[in-house]
């Protein structure tokens, strides 16, 4: 995989991980607003093993929209830190009830899959 190509790939999971964790969030709001029940302990235990997954990349892209470079180490994690942040964020998708578009009124959670082909620097979204 070229550094570009990279480049694509680490942005694909640092928005998919952005939407996941967005919705996350939007999802024990409502859990703690309603007070009707509670989160899983498989659910909470996903999203720290995400959390803690996605650091290095949460913070190289955060250095790189800053202006400041991330260093060498930081560089150097996203290596195994990129596919292991988009495993925990699928693992996290998962587990996000599918009901929850219904009981907030937000709009029905997208189950559009992706694929990053490492040959290609594009991201392949299927057609519906």
């Amino acid at each position: 995989m070229t550094e570009s190509e990279f480049a694509t790939y680490v942005e694909h999971v640092f928005r998919h991980h952005n939407r996941v964790y967005s919705e996350l969030i939007n999802e024990l709001e409502m859990i703690e607003e309603e007070q009707k029940s509670t989160p899983s302990a498989a659910l909470l235990t996903a999203e720290t093993s995400m959390l803690n997954a996605c650091l290095p990349v949460n913070e190289t892209v955060s250095a790189i929209s800053e202006g400041r470079n991330p260093g060498m180490r930081t560089k150097m994690q996203l290596t195994n830190a990129v596919p292991e942040c988009e495993r925990a964020t699928r693992r996290v998708e998962k587990l996000i009830p599918e009901d929850f578009s219904e009981i907030s009124g937000n709009h029905p959670r997208s189950k559009v899959e992706s694929t990053f082909d490492p040959d290609s620097e594009k991201t392949t979204l299927p057609t519906h």
